[in-house]
């Protein structure tokens, strides 16, 4: 995202070349550039609602990087997601302004506990992932983020704490990327109009990771996986934009 001026002055100086950015999307498209971005809204949503339904102590928390849109949807998608199933949830969230402060992350994460918060989600790089490590060590349940963190931030199981990451709001950026190879590789660039290629649920474009080593009710994910077809579907909304983060009236 805080790249994608540099990415489009890139494309346009080399119409040849054809960029692909992760997270960017422009006003004024290009026949040479497309933009993968996600619905992190529903990503988080998904992960609100497994953080409402493990809570005991009914106070959950949120440490976020940067507050720039994809972040921002992650936020309101997971803070929404819990009031879904819980309206009189509390919800601590914070963002920390770096995505690479890993001790305010562990820090902020620290003090939520002190709160009595027993549920950590963190979105925002090094930050977040250093905020859910702290977290997990201390032997909350914590949530991560964009891919499974149990196999990246908890080696595959190997570091303290593994057992307490009962899953991760997925974004596919992989298949985003296969999909607009594709169009390249088959010599017929169908790159959507707009220049943006939107991920969401109804194409699984978003998901959630499995719990891997942690004790995750089976009823619980069921019920995740229930608000995952909704979301799919268009049963169920977000009530956040999916191009600002903004809530919706």
């Amino acid at each position: 995202f805080l790249i994608q001026d540099v990415t489009r002055a890139a494309a346009a100086a080399n119409p040849d070349v054809f960029f692909i950015g992760v997270d960017q999307g422009w006003a004024e498209p290009l026949p040479n550039l497309v933009g993968i971005v996600f619905r992190e809204d529903q990503a988080g949503f998904l992960a609100g609602v497994m953080a409402a339904l493990v809570t005991e102590s009914g106070k959950i928390g949120g440490v976020y990087g940067e507050e720039i849109p994809p972040v921002v949807k992650f936020r309101n998608g997971f803070e929404q997601g819990a009031k879904y199933i819980n309206p009189e949830i509390e919800i601590f969230g914070v963002y920390v302004g770096s995505f690479i402060d890993q001790p305010a992350g562990r820090e902020t994460a620290e003090n939520m506990i002190g709160e009595g918060v027993d549920v950590i989600f963190g979105a925002g790089g090094p930050t977040g992932s250093a905020a859910i490590q702290a977290a997990a060590e201390q032997g909350l349940k914590v949530i991560g983020v964009d891919q499974d963190e149990y196999f990246t931030t908890f080696g595959s199981g190997e570091t303290p704490g593994a057992e307490n990451i009962i899953t991760s709001a997925v974004k596919r950026v992989d298949q985003g990327v296969y999909d607009m190879l594709a169009s390249v590789s088959a010599g017929t660039v169908e790159w959507p109009a707009t220049s943006l290629y939107l991920m969401e649920a109804a194409i699984a474009g978003v998901g959630f990771a499995p719990a891997n080593d942690a004790d995750v009710p089976a009823e619980v994910t069921a019920q995740v996986q229930q608000t995952l077809d909704m979301l799919a579907s268009g049963e169920l909304q977000t009530g956040v934009d999916p191009v600002t983060g903004a809530l919706l009236d």
